[in-house]
């Protein structure tokens, strides 16, 4: 049965050990999915055609009991399975997850080149389990950078960096808006502006040359050219879902900022309640400002047939 879009992320916990600024989940007591309910949302979302599946937070690896889950996908379903973390998880919790199977790793990553602490504590520990996983034979790695102001001019050097090195590059622009966002905050700086669209031009036209001569990108053509346009003014608006959003509590989200108006489980959309879900997506995308996360757009787009 496929009625669901081929990939799904699954925000698995709002807890995170990170500050980042651009990020507003929320904090505090979230009543989670136990790993019993976690398994059984596996199963539905294979049952409805996903292929891959894409763990982040918050900081996926606060969940003790991520690995089991990666073992049970890798043994009991066909489905794969990636991380997306900050990298503050000790050696331990990374072991764990070789040992389970895991596969497939991106991290958050920005400029080292940098004299803010944050950045390059994020940037040291990024290259510390990046290096860990490759010699421990992970067969896709990869960082997810947010181009900003502060690092417009650095991001082709990153991408040609990484590809060096066998890692991939997923971009997205910083995302930021008001409104009743369940990610994005309202940035009283740091946003792109118009000041920046020249770089952003400059950007685009060189991350083009890069994937010509096979650098490791996810992201499309498209995507990529836009950045200089909708990547400052995020009035990029999808037209279906293009991807599957759980959240931690084990409900589909219409994106990734909008929780809807009704809970609707996978369960729920495989037994008549998929209609219900495409009338409120609908809905909510209407009153939309706009955006342009990759995730929604199409990240994981130039991973190996592998991983689509």
């Amino acid at each position: 049965m496929t009625v669901f879009p081929p990939i799904c992320q699954y925000f698995i916990t709002r807890r995170c050990n990170g500050g980042c600024a651009i990020c507003a989940l929320r904090k505090g007591t979230c009543q989670e999915q136990t790993f019993k309910e976690a398994k059984q949302s596996m199963l539905d979302l294979e049952k409805g055609g996903v292929k891959g599946v894409k763990a982040l937070g918050g900081e996926p690896t606060l969940v003790r009991w991520l690995p089991v889950l990666v073992s049970f996908v890798n043994n009991e379903t066909g489905l794969r399975l990636a991380i997306l973390s900050n990298c503050h998880f000790n050696k331990e919790m990374a072991e764990r997850l070789v040992t389970a199977g895991l596969d497939t790793f991106f991290a958050s990553y920005d400029i080292p080149e940098t004299k803010d602490h944050g950045m390059r504590e994020k940037a040291r520990k990024a290259h510390e389990v990046l290096a860990f996983f490759r010699a421990r034979g992970l067969k896709i790695l990869g960082v997810n950078v947010v181009i900003a102001p502060h690092n417009v001019t650095s991001i082709a050097a990153i991408v040609e960096k990484m590809s060096s090195k066998g890692i991939w590059t997923n971009l997205s622009s910083i995302i930021h808006g008001k409104g009743n966002f369940v990610i994005r905050t309202e940035m009283a700086e740091g946003m792109l502006a118009d000041k920046d669209r020249p770089h952003l031009e400059h950007l685009s036209q060189k991350l083009i040359e890069l994937k010509k001569a096979g650098a490791l990108i996810t992201n499309s053509d498209e995507y990529i050219l836009g950045l200089g346009t909708t990547g400052v003014d995020l009035d990029w608006h999808c037209t279906k879902p293009t991807m599957l959003q759980l959240d931690y509590d084990g409900q589909v989200m219409t994106c990734p900022d909008r929780e809807g108006q009704k809970s609707f489980s996978p369960c729920d959309l495989l037994h008549g309640e998929l209609d219900e879900f495409e009338r409120q997506w609908k809905e909510d995308a209407s009153k939309c400002s706009g955006c342009y996360w990759s995730a929604a757009f199409d990240a994981f787009f130039g991973l190996p047939a592998y991983w689509r």
